[in-house]
């Protein structure tokens, strides 16, 4: 027992194997940050750093057809001249929000070295465009339409408010104000260096 206990005095001493004390010790422990911090962001979803609200006012003209020029004729109740075509003039009020789907963020996406970090995100986008239905209105109507002409109509408002957010260069100030919240956050999570930049947008 002796002899056993000299031998292994002897081995730690000699560094042959870690000392009882370092067996115990607290280890440092490795951690790939990345996916961590991607389940930390993603719960932001879509992040939206831009709500513009518009009022839309739209038409459509169209030629009565001979059946409606008929039928006015020889509707009694029908006082005036016949109608050879007919507009309808609607108004929307419609909510866009744009920013940036961080749902789209992949691990590839964040390079992390120390207390630096650099993201590279998705292009910002259109991320709803919403059409009050309390908020819109037929503010006039000659003739008879029918709902698919109002539908029409309706879809005709959210692709005008799109194109207002294209040509304010709207996206451009989205990511301008992504960049200014995300690197506040990352800031704030304990990075000292934070570089993000933004993906070309596919055509």
């Amino acid at each position: 027992m002796i002899v056993v206990g000299l031998l292994l005095w002897f081995l730690s001493k000699n560094s042959f194997f870690p000392s009882f004390k370092k067996i115990f010790d607290a280890k440092e422990v490795a951690i790939d940050e990345t996916p961590l911090l991607i389940k930390e962001i993603k719960p932001l979803a879509q992040l939206v750093t831009i709500t513009a609200y518009n009022e839309i006012l739209v038409d459509s003209v169209m030629k009565t057809s001979q059946g409606e020029r008929i039928g006015a004729i020889l509707n009694p109740l029908h006082f005036g001249k016949i109608l050879t075509s007919k507009k309808l003039v609607i108004i929307g009020k419609t909510m866009v929000q744009v920013g940036v789907d961080l749902q789209k963020l992949s691990d590839n996406d964040i390079i992390i070295s120390n207390d630096s970090i650099h993201l590279a995100l998705p292009a910002a986008e259109i991320l709803d465009i919403i059409l009050n239905p309390s908020g819109t209105e037929i503010f006039s109507e000659q003739g008879s339409w029918t709902n698919e002409a109002v539908v029409d109509l309706k879809q005709k408002i959210q692709k005008r408010a799109e194109a207002i957010i294209l040509e304010q260069n709207l996206l451009m100030i989205a990511e301008s104000r992504t960049k200014e919240v995300l690197q506040q956050f990352l800031q704030s999570a304990g990075y000292k260096h934070v570089t993000i930049q933004f993906k070309t947008p596919l055509m």
